[in-house]
């Protein structure tokens, strides 16, 4: 279908045209020199303009052309693949001199078709194509689902020049990954030769990919390099071109590296793999006001990070006072001291403190996780604090028992835990909603996590949380037993 495909693909990467390991095949194949054929002085390169080109609205080949394939001449069969499969396989193969010169003259026709006429002893790229798979199968367990080239055609006297690029996606394979039935085609073309980089994102929200190119003069500052830039959209299999700004693309561009880096978190929880652990510090100094009557104790943070780059003072204190527990946070900022805290219920309790960045603005969270000395296992809380509109405001609660009064009291904030636990096999992990024991820090993929633990009958079950911009976001949950 046309639609259906996700942004599972290897990360951005800039391509550069002319692969070593083939440059002598290609340099055969389209210089016009293969065998015994005489090289002949390239003339200089045209200044293309851009072009927009139409792409047939019906399949490239049906189960009748597959089936009848072989019968075909070898012009029509250059018709039912791919150019950039076509190029990599002249340039990886011996095919023989009558290929070549086949696979010449239908390149250098299908390019005239699109706006752009190829200069003698021009130089094409060779990609052996990344493949795209459906959603729920990232990990491409299955046949591809789809092929996604970009073949960069060059100026001879310079091969880091591109001329034009073909951008194709192949899908819906009649024979594994070697007979597509849909071929969907766009010639872009620069205002004059340059470097290339392009990446894939969804521009238009409506689950299928689209690219977005740039074109920008090799050796020059990014920033400073004159561009032109394309959004490149798949619609009904035929790829719509639109120039954007550098300012858009360079957005784009911010919002595919954010979404790569999302996914690869996410992979990382579910796979349980590169996950490095931030324990919370068992904060002794807040246990000392025990005497079983009444105390308080002080914990300082002397450097804590602020999103500004500066940083702060933090101090927490604890106070426990005719059967009630309370602890008061007051972070020394450069502009101002801020302030925050709570209060639990009739119990002395343990608090472990983490200081990291959760939300990704360069600043430090502050976590408490306070667990009753003498509680039994049960009543245990977790808070999250964070440095933002004069305060320091709680951004997350976590209450053992999911108690009707803290949820209310933290409504702002309050995160009650659903039953979602499963185990590696599928099946459920029932009665852990609202069961809170621990939390840890996670680190992974240049990203922070909460980790929230809770354990019943030799079980264990985790929560995965991280902050996607607004609100605290279950990733996973699974149970271990």
């Amino acid at each position: 279908g046309s639609s259906g495909f996700t942004e599972v693909e290897k990360s951005m990467k800039k391509r550069y045209p002319f692969a070593a390991a083939s440059a002598v095949a290609l340099a055969l194949l389209f210089a016009g020199c293969a065998g015994a054929r005489v090289e002949r002085v390239p003339t200089p390169a045209p200044t293309p303009t851009p072009a927009a080109f139409a792409m047939p609205a019906v399949p490239a080949n049906t189960e009748e052309s597959f089936q009848s394939y072989g019968t075909l001449t070898l012009e029509e069969q250059l018709k039912c693949h791919s150019i950039g499969r076509l190029v990599y396989t002249a340039a990886h193969s011996e095919p023989g001199a009558d290929y070549y010169e086949a696979v010449r003259a239908y390149v250098i026709a299908y390019m005239a078709e699109g706006g752009v006429e190829l200069p003698e002893g021009f130089t094409v790229s060779d990609d052996s194509g990344t493949a795209l798979y459906f959603e729920g199968d990232a990990e491409g367990e299955s046949a591809p689902a789809a092929r996604f080239y970009v073949t960069d055609f060059n100026a001879a006297q310079n091969d880091r020049s591109v001329l034009a690029s073909v951008l194709e996606l192949e899908s819906d394979y009649l024979s594994g990954e070697d007979f597509p039935r849909y071929i969907a085609r766009a010639v872009l073309v620069p205002e004059s030769p340059k470097s290339e980089e392009h990446f894939p994102f969804d521009a238009d929200h409506d689950g299928s990919l689209d690219y977005a190119f740039r074109f920008y003069l090799p050796d020059v500052a990014y920033e400073e390099s004159q561009s032109e830039c394309y959004i490149v959209r798949l619609e009904d299999w035929r790829f719509v071109q639109e120039r954007v700004t550098p300012e858009a693309w360079a957005a784009a561009k911010e919002g595919y590296a954010s979404y790569g880096e999302a996914y690869a978190m996410r992979e990382n929880v579910k796979k349980g793999v590169n996950l490095s652990a931030l324990s919370l510090e068992h904060a002794l100094s807040l246990e000392t006001p025990y005497t079983g009557k009444g105390g308080k104790g002080v914990y300082t943070v002397k450097n804590l990070f602020l999103p500004t780059g500066e940083t702060a003072a933090l101090t927490i204190k604890y106070l426990y006072e005719n059967g009630a527990s309370r602890w008061e946070l007051s972070l020394d900022a450069p502009g101002g001291a801020l302030t925050g805290g709570f209060g639990a219920g009739a119990f002395y309790y343990e608090t472990s403190v983490l200081c990291t960045d959760l939300t990704g603005d360069g600043g430090e969270e502050v976590i408490l996780s306070v667990m009753p000395r003498d509680g039994g296992g049960a009543g245990g809380e977790l808070h999250v604090f964070t440095a933002r509109s004069g305060a320091l405001e709680e951004i997350l609660t976590i209450c053992d028992g999911d108690p009707a009064e803290a949820q209310a009291k933290y409504a702002a904030s309050y995160l009650v835990v659903p039953d979602g636990f499963t185990y590696a096999d599928g099946t459920s992990a029932p009665g852990f909603q609202g069961v809170y024991t621990r939390a840890t820090g996670i680190s992974t993929a240049g990203f922070k996590l909460i980790r929230v633990t809770a354990e019943r009958g030799g079980v264990i079950a985790q929560t995965y949380l991280w902050w996607n911009g607004d609100s605290f976001e279950i990733v996973r949950q699974k149970a271990i037993k």
